[in-house]
Parts: structure tokens; C-alpha cells; sequence
């Protein structure tokens, strides 16, 4: 049986969380941050394909739909043409087709692209992403695969710790 302190949430955790939804979802002026993880190809890029990458905002053209975002920025180009066969890909996963303009992969995109990968979104930040309109401004930010891993843990465990305290408040005893 749950104890009611253990299903006590810290003050402003929930809410600070849909503060910053909030300023995703109506386009606030400053631009969505999203963290990134390199992906297969990242060092198939030049070097100033990568910094722009991470170092520039990138604009969400009116080219977006569930299977992805097709976004508007610098050029990104490869140190060579790069001839991929398809492979398999997640939502997160942002692709530089020939045309150099990234494309982020969301919910109902195909399985297998052949595009090259600059970079993946952690999970964690995919609910920024599809919360984001047509025209938002967004900024990668590169992290590692241990603190992408650290912030999906306490992103799991804050919604655990949720539904515990709602089930409580519904009179349910029952752990998640």
C-alpha cells in the first residue's frame, strides 16, 4: 500500500513544467531549446556545418505535419557526397537531405530514411518539438548520452510520481 508521503510531488514541479510548455506551445519569442545527441553521419559534415548546427536558430517552415518538420537556416553540407542505403530511423532523428535544410523526424514518420543524420532530440524534449508551430524559432544544444539518460530517468520518474498522487486522490492504493 502507498503511504500519502510518498506521493507528495516537490512544490511548482508539475506546474514549472507546464509554465514551460506553455512558452513552447505559443511561440514564445526566445528560441525552443531542444538537446541533441550526434548521430551516425555527424562527422560526415564539415566542420561548419556542425557548429552552425548547434550554434544557429533554426526556423519550422510551413513544410511541417505529424511525420516531420522541414527547417529553414544555414546550408549544412557534407565533406563529401554521402550515398546512404535507407536505414532505420526514430522521431527525433533530423536528416540533411542535398538541399542542406534539415528535416526533424516526428510521430508518423516512415521507419527508414537514407538521408544523412546530423543529430537525434532526446526524448525527453520530443513533447517541445511537436508542441512547436510553424514559424517557432528552435537552438540545439548538444549533450551526452549520460545526461540524456539522467533526464529520462526523472522525466519517467516525475510521471510516476504523478499518477501515484492522483490515484491517491482518487482513493486508489495502488502503486503505478
Amino acid at each position: 500500500a502507498l503511504n500519502p508521503a510518498q506521493c507528495r510531488l516537490p512544490a511548482g514541479g508539475i506546474g514549472a513544467a507546464l509554465e514551460e510548455r506553455r512558452g513552447a506551445a505559443d511561440g514564445a519569442a526566445s528560441a525552443i531549446e531542444l538537446r541533441v545527441l550526434p548521430a551516425a553521419e555527424f562527422d560526415a559534415f564539415t566542420p561548419e556545418a556542425q557548429a552552425a548546427f548547434t550554434g544557429s536558430e533554426w526556423r519550422i517552415t510551413n513544410d511541417a505535419n505529424r511525420m516531420g518538420y522541414r527547417l529553414s537556416g544555414e546550408t549544412l553540407s557534407l565533406l563529401s557526397p554521402l550515398e546512404l542505403l535507407s536505414h532505420g530511423i526514430v522521431p527525433g532523428t533530423v536528416q540533411v537531405p542535398p538541399s542542406g535544410q534539415p528535416i526533424i523526424q516526428l510521430a508518423d514518420a516512415n521507419t527508414c530514411g537514407g538521408y544523412p543524420k546530423i543529430a537525434t532530440v532526446i526524448e525527453a524534449d520530443l513533447w517541445r518539438l511537436a508542441q512547436a508551430p510553424v514559424g517557432a524559432h528552435l537552438r540545439f544544444s548538444p549533450v551526452s548520452i549520460e545526461a540524456s539518460t539522467e533526464v529520462l530517468r526523472a522525466n519517467r520518474q516525475q510521471r510516476r510520481d504523478f499518477i501515484a498522487a492522483r490515484n491517491l486522490m482518487a482513493g486508489e492504493q495502488r502503486a503505478p
